[in-house]
C-alpha cells in the first residue's frame, strides 16, 4: 500500500463519508487530492477495510483498459457524495446532478446486494467479483442507505478552517465539531490562544 493512503486517518465513522475526505482542506485554495489513479482507489479500498489486499494485488497485474473509465466513476461518485451529504450539514438541497449521480450508483449497487445471515440475524452484503466494482457499490450503497436511515442532524461538516471533512456526529448530545479533535481541534484552540494573546497585548 502506497505510504500516502496508509497514512490518511479515516475519521468519518461511515465508508462513503471518510471517501469524500481524501481531498483535504476542500475549503482552502490550495486544496489536496490524495487520490492520483486507479491504484491510489483501490488501496484506499483496503485501508477503508472495504477491499483484500490480495485482490487488490491480483487486480493491479492485470490491466484491461478501462481502470481511467472506472477511475472516473469513483471520483464523480466522490464528489456527488460531498455535494448531496455537505448541503445535508448546511441544511440546503443538494444539487439535482449530485443527488441524479448517487441515486444511478445506489440503484447499480441494489442488484449486487445479497442477504446473508450470521450469528446477529439477517442482513445483507454488496458482492461483485471485479474489486473495483465492489468498491464503487459498497460506497454507493453506504451513502444511500444512510441517507435513508441517518437523522440529518447528524451529518456535519468539520468545523476547522477551511478543512472540509464530512463525519456523522454519533455523540450522544451532537457536541462533535471537529473532524479530529488532535487535528482540527488543536488548530482552532491555538487560533483562540493567539487571538487572545493579541488583544491582551494590545
Amino acid at each position: 500500500m502506497p505510504e500516502t493512503i496508509g497514512g490518511l486517518q479515516l475519521v468519518a465513522g461511515e465508508p462513503a463519508l471518510d471517501f469524500t475526505n481524501t481531498v483535504s482542506w476542500r475549503g482552502a485554495e490550495q486544496w489536496e487530492d490524495w487520490l492520483e489513479d486507479f491504484g491510489d482507489l483501490l488501496w484506499w479500498g483496503v485501508r477503508a477495510g472495504l477491499l483484500d489486499p490480495g485482490a487488490v494485488r491480483a487486480r493491479l497485474k492485470r490491466v484491461t483498459g478501462v481502470e481511467e473509465e472506472i477511475f472516473r466513476r469513483a471520483i464523480a461518485l466522490r464528489e456527488a457524495i460531498h455535494d448531496v451529504f455537505g448541503s445535508l450539514a448546511r441544511r440546503s438541497p443538494p444539487s439535482d446532478a449530485a443527488l441524479t449521480r448517487l441515486s444511478e450508483e445506489w440503484t447499480r449497487a441494489q442488484s449486487r446486494r445479497r442477504l446473508v445471515v450470521g450469528e446477529e440475524g439477517f442482513g445483507s452484503r454488496i458482492v461483485a467479483e471485479e474489486a473495483s466494482e465492489l468498491l464503487i457499490s459498497s460506497l454507493a450503497a453506504n451513502a444511500g442507505d444512510l441517507l435513508l436511515s441517518m437523522e440529518p442532524a447528524r451529518v456535519k461538516l468539520c468545523a476547522g478552517h477551511e478543512c472540509g471533512f464530512l463525519y456523522a456526529d454519533t455523540s450522544r448530545n451532537r457536541s462533535r465539531r471537529w473532524c479530529d479533535m488532535a487535528d482540527c481541534g488543536n488548530r482552532a484552540k491555538v487560533r483562540r490562544f493567539r487571538a487572545r494573546s493579541r488583544a491582551d497585548s494590545g
